[in-house]
Order: C-alpha cells, then structure tokens, then sequence
C-alpha cells in the first residue's frame, strides 16, 4: 500500500468517527459494508446534518485544563484530526489536486471558516490540551524537522518546537508528554508540556503508547524466529510494574470503556478484545483488520478480506 493510500484509508476511519459517531446507534445489523459519502473538504460548502462524535469528549478522570480532546483510536492510527467541542483540526491530505497540502487546517463542525493552523507538513499524533495543539512532524522534507515535536496555540500562534527527539506515538496526559523516541530505537519517553524534565521510561522497542490513569499501554517488540512481534504490555507512568497482558502478537490496538481491541497478529489480523486486566478474551470478527477504530458502540474499520472496503461492526 502506498504512502497516499495509507493516508486515505486512516482518514477516512478517523472521519467516520468524527462525523457520525454515535449518531448510528439506531443500525441493528451487527456487521455491515459502508460507502460513507465523505468529503471533509469545506470549499464544498456547510453540512450542517453533520456532527462530531460525543464519544469524542475528553475523559473527566483529569483537571479540566489538561484535557485531552482527542482519543486514543485517532492517535493510534496517526493522529491526524481531532475535535475540541469548537473546531475540527485535521491534516488536509484527503483531498485531490491542488488542494491535498498536508498541512493543519481547522473548520467549524459545520464545515465553515477554514483556517490553517501551521504551514509545517503532514503533522500527526494531534492531541489538544489547554488550547494548545501538540504533534510532530511527519513530513521528511526538512531533514532537521523530521518527527520533531511541536506545540502551536489553537489559533496557530506562538508555534514553539519542545525537542530534538524523532517524536512517534506522541500522547499527552496531564503536564506530561509520552513518546516513543525512533531518536533511541523506539524507547519509551516523557517530557514536559514545557519542554522540560525530559526522561527515558524503558529500554525497549516500544509502539502504540496509549496513557490511561497511570499506567502505559504499549506494543513491544520482540524477536523471535528472525522476527519481530509485537504484544501488548503496561508499565506504569514512571517506569515500574511492567505487565505483559497477552500471549498474542498484535499489529495495533486502541482502548475503549475498559477493553482492548487489537489486531491479531497470531491468528491472520482478525479482531480481537480483552479486558484491560488481560481477562476475557473473544474474537469481534474473522476479517482480515487493518485501520480501525470505535466510538464506543460501533467498531469501523478496513476489510482487508473485501479489497480494504470500509466495514463497521458492534
């Protein structure tokens, strides 16, 4: 799959919860195809039928200053939109032609007064804290900005780079930072939302960080066989109790209401769930899963099984 296909295929997960959200609730089929008629261009003029998602709040466990208005599934599957109750950020790289810029716009969620944020290329891993957008850099074209991680104000002002790290997975959660530094094979990081007290969490190939309370869930990496696998693991916020939670390698894996959904690496990338203790395995579906996510009733995701169509499934 090429660079742009990949794009296309996350953003249109990352829209479909976005857009409809719970609003499809009242579907009684357990699994079926979709064909979103999607177009998150706002020169298309206002939709005014469509509204984000409200599983999209930010969880309540956290002073209210440190929100975070994006979850975990966008993260994880790149982070390149996001929802603060106001504004709609997303990297505009959906679109065809001229248009398709990889750069930050926002939009009301009605699809008018689009602005750009940034004119840094293709920043992922969004997270929106305090009015202030965080990300890296995904875009290799400025070698010296290549995964650095940023911080720009909702409004695209007072832009200011936090360090010098190839920034991947980037989370925040409270005053902090968590990151998985490519800059140090992939290990586990922390930094403050100032750019200060930076730390090193593991000494091990880590992915997919996702911060919950106070503890991290991860993928690492383990060779085995001549081959990296990947399971899943939690360790807590300044680096004691590392847990492993399941036997099986996974491709990626999202948190949601207490579970983990994961890609099954073990058994052909079907989908999979498990309590957050490690507890209660079953399989979701027999599909070959790529990109997925959940607004908390209904999982989409790519069917690798049927020509990567887009599918959604209780």
């Amino acid at each position: 799959m090429n660079h742009k296909s990949f794009i296309v295929n996350v953003m249109i997960v990352i829209f479909m919860l976005l857009l409809f959200g719970c609003n499809l609730q009242n579907t009684v089929d357990n699994e079926k195809q979709i064909t979103p008629s999607l177009n998150p261009s706002p020169s298309l003029g206002p939709s005014p039928s469509l509204e984000p998602s409200s599983s999209l709040e930010p969880s309540p466990s956290l002073d209210p200053i440190y929100v975070n208005f994006n979850n975990n599934g966008n993260i994880i599957n790149g982070g390149y939109a996001a929802y603060d109750s106001d504004y709609i950020y997303y990297v505009n790289g959906i679109d065809v032609g001229e248009n398709s810029d990889n750069k930050l716009y926002r939009v009301k969620s009605d699809w008018t007064e689009k602005t750009l944020i940034t004119n840094d290329l293709l920043p992922q891993f969004i997270n929106i804290v305090d009015g202030w957008i965080y990300y890296s850099i995904g875009s290799r074209r400025i070698e010296s900005e290549k995964g650095r991680l940023f911080k720009i104000k909702t409004d695209g002002t007072q832009r200011t780079k936090l360090n010098d790290d190839d920034c991947r997975h980037v989370y925040v959660h409270g005053e902090w930072i968590y990151y998985v530094n490519g800059s140090d094979d992939d290990k586990l990081y922390k930094i403050k939302t100032d750019g200060t007290a930076r730390q090193k969490i593991n000494d091990e190939r880590s992915s997919n960080a996702i911060v919950e309370d106070d503890w991290i869930y991860y993928l690492l990496s383990i060779r085995g066989e001549g081959i990296y696998r990947s399971y899943l693991y939690k360790v807590k916020i300044d680096g004691s109790q590392k847990t492993r939670l399941c036997d099986d390698a996974m491709y990626s894996f999202i948190l949601s209401d207490g579970w983990v959904y994961y890609t099954n690496a073990s058994d052909g990338g079907k989908l999979y769930r498990i309590d957050i203790s490690g507890n209660n395995k079953s399989i979701i579906t027999e599909d070959h899963v790529m990109y997925f996510n959940t607004d908390g009733t209904w999982i989409y995701y790519t069917n690798m099984s049927d020509y990567e169509k887009l599918y959604k499934i209780k």
